[in-house]
Order: structure tokens, then sequence, then C-alpha cells
């Protein structure tokens, strides 16, 4: 997308909701806080001054994000409504990749009853050391 504001109309128009209205951060940036059609949160950020992290996939950094949800069929259309992400399912998993730029950016899983009462929500992994990571 090509910004916070564009994103937040986009999520409305997927069934999300927009938490918080587009908002300016300083000159670091503009931001916005919106649920998804099925109740997992996340922001958006359009840089200015502050582009961001720039180290992934390194010990203390970022190296994965997964959102869990109730609707892992429907969650990949309203993120790829919202966010222009592509969508594909893993073959042999119930797993779904989506991508940005043909690259992987993010996996949806289901949240199983195995997994008790536990609401639809995003996660991040961090990268820890003891072994490489690609």
């Amino acid at each position: 997308m090509k910004n916070a504001d564009e994103t937040a109309k986009k999520a409305k128009q997927a069934g999300g909701k927009v938490m918080m209205e587009p908002m300016d951060v300083f000159d670091s940036g503009r931001m916005a806080m919106v649920q998804d059609p099925r109740g997992a949160v996340f922001d958006v950020w359009q840089p200015k001054k502050h582009v961001g992290y720039r180290i992934v996939n390194e010990p203390g950094a970022r190296t994965w994000n997964e959102v869990m949800t109730t609707d892992p069929k429907g969650a990949p259309a309203s993120y790829s409504k919202t966010l222009g992400v592509s969508a594909s399912e893993v073959p042999g998993m119930d797993y779904t990749m989506m991508r940005v730029g043909g690259q992987d950016a993010a996996g949806v899983m289901k949240i199983t009853p195995e997994m008790g009462p536990v609401p639809p929500h995003w996660m991040v992994y961090f990268a820890v050391t003891g072994g490489r990571v690609r």
C-alpha cells in the first residue's frame, strides 16, 4: 500500500476495523492501528525520518511473523485486499504463506481446539543464538 491513510481505508473495505485512525508520529512517520475481520490487531507504518528496523534474521532481531486465526482460508484474502500481499498454501500443510514482491513475509496458521480459547492475534519471532538463521 502507498500510505497509512490508504491502507486504513482498504482495511475498512476488506471488513476490518480501524482502531486508531492514521496519525503522524512527530516527523518519524505516520501510523494506524487496524483489526482484521477475525480480530487480529496490527499496525501499519508509513516511514518519514524513521524507516523502521533494518536488521532481521540476526540474534535478537525479528525473524518471522505469523497471524493465528480462526479463518485461515479467509484471512489471506483480507490481507491481500488491505496490504496488497499475495498468498499461497503450503503443499502438505495447513499453512499459508503471504508474500511481498515474491519474498515470504508472514505465515497464516489456524487456531486449533488444542490451543484453548486463544483469540486471533499476530506473533513475532525473534532469532536466538545456537544455530544458523537463513
